[in-house]
Formats: structure tokens, C-alpha cells, sequence
């Protein structure tokens, strides 16, 4: 009796009545009609996959001379990829079969090395995998389930004040900002409110690459520009008499005559 063994995986083969014990010894000579018992044992990461001659089994009677072939496999090793987080994004794998978003399983045998590609979507960005395990490359030798964490790009926004009037703006989400704004980060995507409130004598002109109501997708710097209020003043001449008003009790504010 001879054993041969082949395929991806690996093991070895004893035998009952001893005489087998394959890796090292593959060979046995026994009498015609001796009941045989042959025991595969797969190494870790391989599964007995079956003898590859017919007449072969793990139980028989030898009456001939014959050669068995033992096959080990692969333990097949499923892979599970989840996402999570505030943003979004995609994974595949090298070899193929992982598309995630689509298709988030597949089949590797044990032992297979492993490369996951995170691909965040705009105003997104890999966060990081969430088990200790997981990683950009890996061989796998178990189950697995990799969750890949995708966040939100930040981004920052910077309110300046500008003008010869004063006032403040009150920015939501976050609070009010007067003349020394110093840059705030939010979210991709945040939407941010600006609501300009001008002191009693300024009023607001306008904004400078911004409007008032914006979702952020960019850093930014917004402006604010205030001038002071104008008044009009008018003069009424009354009474019998005569005479004329000079301007410069204005103090330059305007000419009157």
C-alpha cells in the first residue's frame, strides 16, 4: 500500500493496522485480506478533501496492490465587510470579490493574503478599520468581518469684518463672532447659517464669497462689510426774518447753503 498526497492544502495520513504515516513513511506491505483504517489529519488551515481513487476509502480490504491518494484542501475562510460613520465611501479587494457597497462577501482560502482598498466618497475620508485584526493587508487564516470607518472631510471657515461700520455676525451652527474671528472647523457638508447684526449706527452691506445660507464643501473666508448709517437732515427756515444756514455746523457730514 502506498500513499500519495496532493492538493492546496496539506495533512498527513496514518493507518491501522501501523505501518503508515505519511509525510514520512508512505509505504506498507500487508498480508492479502488485512482490513486497513486510514486516518487522514489535515494540518491547521486544510480539510481532508477525499481519496482520489475509487477503490480507496477510509475503510477497506486490501486485496491488490494499490497506490491512494489523499486530497487536502483549503478551509474556504469568509470575509464580511461592513461601513460605518458620518461619511461614506466604498471597498474592494485584491484578489477580487469584494465590491462594498454591492457586494460585501466572499470566499478565500485559509491562508490567503488579503488587500482591502477603502475608495471614500467626495467630502469624505478613511477613518480607519475598526477591528484589530483588519487592516489595508492581511492574510487570512479564520472568519473575519472588517468594518471600515469613513468620516467627514473637516473643513474650515474663517468670518473677517471689514468696512468703516461695526457689527457682529452670529454664525449657526456655533455662536456669535465679532471683529477677531478665528477659524472654525465643521463637517463637509454642514449647512451654516450667517446672520449679521450691524451695531445701532452701522448697517450691514453685503457679504464676499459667501451668502448668508451655505452648505460648506471647501475651506472658506467669508467677509462681512458694515458702513455707518446715513441720516438726512433737513433745515425748515421759519419766522419774519431773513438769513441763510452755513454748512459747517455739519463738521463735514454734508454742505448746506
Amino acid at each position: 500500500l502506498e500513499i500519495e498526497i496532493e492538493g492546496p492544502g496539506s495533512g498527513q495520513v496514518t493507518s491501522q493496522p501501523p505501518g503508515i504515516d505519511c509525510g514520512s513513511d508512505c509505504s506498507q506491505t500487508y498480508e492479502n485480506g488485512t482490513p486497513i483504517t486510514l486516518v487522514p489529519k489535515p494540518d491547521d488551515g486544510s480539510q481532508f478533501g477525499g481519496w482520489k481513487e475509487p477503490d480507496c476509502s477510509n475503510s477497506f480490504t486490501i486485496t491488490k496492490d494499490m497506490v491512494c491518494t489523499a486530497t487536502f484542501t483549503k478551509v474556504p475562510r469568509q470575509l464580511e465587510i461592513e461601513i460605518e460613520g458620518p461619511g461614506s465611501g466604498q471597498v474592494t479587494s485584491q484578489p477580487p470579490g469584494i465590491d462594498c457597497g454591492s457586494d460585501c462577501s466572499q470566499t478565500y482560502e485559509n491562508g490567503t493574503p488579503i488587500t482591502l482598498v477603502p475608495k471614500p466618497d467626495e467630502g469624505s475620508q478613511f477613518g480607519g478599520w475598526k477591528e484589530p485584526d483588519c487592516s489595508n493587508s492581511f492574510t487570512i487564516q479564520k472568519d473575519m468581518v472588517c468594518t471600515a470607518t469613513f468620516t467627514k472631510v473637516p473643513r474650515t471657515l474663517k468670518i473677517e469684518i471689514e468696512g468703516p461700520g461695526s457689527g457682529e455676525i452670529t454664525v449657526e451652527p456655533r455662536g456669535k463672532c465679532d471683529t477677531d474671528c478665528s477659524e472654525m472647523t465643521y463637517e463637509h457638508g454642514t449647512k451654516i447659517i450667517l446672520v449679521p447684526k450691524p451695531d445701532e449706527d452701522s448697517e450691514f452691506v453685503g457679504w464676499t464669497n459667501c451668502t448668508e445660507s451655505f452648505i460648506i464643501t471647501s475651506d472658506m473666508t467669508c467677509t462681512a462689510t458694515f458702513k455707518p448709517k446715513m441720516f438726512t437732515l433737513i433745515i425748515k427756515k421759519g419766522g419774519e426774518g431773513d438769513g441763510d444756514i452755513n454748512g459747517d455746523y455739519l463738521k463735514g457730514n454734508g454742505d448746506i447753503d
